[in-house]
Formats: C-alpha cells, structure tokens, sequence
C-alpha cells in the first residue's frame, strides 16, 4: 500500500527529458592507473608486513652486529725444563731452527731436536702443544720467541709431553746467540 501525500511546489515541477545528464564521462585510461595504484598499495604493504614481522622477532639487525668474544682463561708462562721440545723451521730461511734451538737451550728449555719443517711457508711462529696441561708451558716457549704464538693442536703433537714450535718468516733469532751447524 502506497501513501498518499500532499502535492508540494516540487511535484508541479516542468518535465524536461533529461536522460543521463547526471553521468559523467569516463575518461580514458582510468580503469588502468586504478590498478596500477592498487598493485602498488599492495606491495608497499606486504613489504612494511615483512619488515615489521622481520623486526618483530628480532631478525634485524640494524648497524654492525655487536660481537663479544668469551673471556679468555689467563695462563701462566714458565718453563719447564722436563718438557721435550721439538723445533721445525717453517721459513724459507736455512739454519733458522738450529738458531732458534741455540736460543731456546740457552733460556733452560730442553730442545730434543730441530730439522726443517715440510711446508717452508709459515708466516707465523707458532709453539703448538697437545694438551691442555701444556698451556703454560708452551706460553713460556712462546714468550721466549719474539712475536711467537701458542696453540692447541693436535697435528703437531708427538707425545702428550711434548711442544713442537714451527718457526715462521716472522722470526728473527737474537743476535748474541752463536748459530751452530745445522
């Protein structure tokens, strides 16, 4: 049931044929930039989605990374005149084993032997030791060589009881120290 209501001054209104004159053209090209807005909504949202996810679970690390090294245990270098030591010359230069053995013989270490190493391209002297008891005492060889270093390896070790250094280019023998043939 329709109501009826009272005729107003808008229902006396002329009648004019006015079909589609409220609609607008559509321009051209419209229905492509609508999508291209749309992809790029869509993506700048995904990649603040990630992000935010990546940042939420502390995945991202912004800046350098702060890296802490675990303390290391303090050793005490001494020499321990029972040890047997063993030197290789790990350097292109002759007879630097027999020097550095001289030297080391003369601070109360006990050289069993010295020879060339196979690999004659050290860099770095290092005094390697095959336990962990040795620390100390390969410390103590160690600090005996200029700018020598002590590690444990198992490569090098003859016998528990033992320190085998392997001299690098980076050796210079003391200069007070006779060089004995070898």
């Amino acid at each position: 049931m329709t109501k009826k209501y009272p005729q107003d001054q808008f229902d006396k209104a002329p009648k004019i044929a006015r079909v589609g004159a409220h609609r607008m053209i559509p321009a051209r090209g419209r229905g492509r930039r609508t999508f291209i807005r749309a992809a790029l909504a869509v993506v700048v949202l995904s990649v603040v989605g990630i992000v935010g996810l990546v940042a939420f679970n502390n995945r991202l690390v912004v800046g350098a990374p702060v890296v802490t090294a675990p303390p290391t245990p303090t050793v005490n270098p001494t020499v321990d005149p029972s040890l047997a030591v063993i030197v290789l010359n790990g350097s292109p230069t002759e007879g630097l084993a027999s020097r550095a053995a001289t030297a080391l013989k003369t601070a109360g270490v006990a050289v069993t032997s010295w020879a060339n190493a196979d690999d004659r391209t050290r860099k770095s002297t290092t005094v390697y030791y095959g336990s962990a008891s040795l620390s100390s005492a390969a410390a103590g060889v160690a600090a005996l060589l200029p700018g020598a270093t002590a590690a444990l390896s198992s490569q090098y070790s003859l016998t528990a009881e033992s320190l085998v250094v392997v001299l690098g280019s980076d050796y210079q023998p003391p200069a007070t120290v006779p060089s004995p043939t070898n």
